[in-house]
């Protein structure tokens, strides 16, 4: 059994094919891109958690019964349109 890529692939080559310099450029800019969402994470974090009066306001929402499943489902509605949106984008594309 194979379990190797036995379908052309759409951009040419796969990373294995390419220069060291481009594999460590990639790994290096995933990373960059990795330490600027923590960053993000932290700023949103300190920015929302110094407004004052924001526990009672937390509790208060979530002490109601099944205000739970309100938070899941903005969270799976705001993935799914982010999933669907994201890909039409001609920017992504580096064709």
């Amino acid at each position: 059994m194979s379990y190797g890529q036995d379908y052309p692939l759409e951009y040419g080559y796969s990373a294995e094919h390419a220069m060291a310099a481009e594999r460590a450029g990639f790994i290096r800019r995933t990373y960059a891109h990795l330490a600027g969402a923590i960053l993000a994470f932290i700023a949103i974090e300190f920015g929302l958690l110094s407004i004052p009066g924001i526990e009672k306001t937390v509790f208060g929402f979530l002490s109601v019964r099944f205000s739970w499943l309100l938070v899941l489902r903005a969270s799976c509605s705001t993935s799914a349109s982010a999933s669907t949106s994201w890909p039409r984008r001609s920017s992504c594309c580096r064709c």
